[in-house]
């Protein structure tokens, strides 16, 4: 599952984006350490990419905030670094 979001599309301009767009939402709570790691990778390039964190960015900054207490350190630290990005978009 991790290989797979890895290869999602995170260009906000493509057609498939919001789908890909909800597997790393829904990813984010993903038992599994690497599909979770993909996940806010995924939402760093989309944040990047358009500079802001998706709509319903109340629970994905909920939910960010939690991956920053994870037991993994890289994680960890994904999570705190996406979360330093501006939030420009709609809550």
């Amino acid at each position: 599952m991790a290989a797979a979001l890895s290869l999602l599309d995170d260009d906000p301009a493509d057609e498939h984006t919001r789908h890909d767009l909800r597997r790393f939402l829904r990813s984010l709570d993903d038992p599994h350490e690497p599909v979770r790691y993909e996940a806010v990778l995924g939402l760093q390039r989309w944040a990047e990419a358009t500079g802001s964190l998706p709509p319903d960015s109340g629970r994905t900054r909920d939910r960010l905030t939690a991956l920053t207490e994870d037991a993994s350190p890289r994680l960890r630290q994904a999570a705190t670094r996406l979360l330093g990005v501006p939030d420009s978009g709609p809550r």
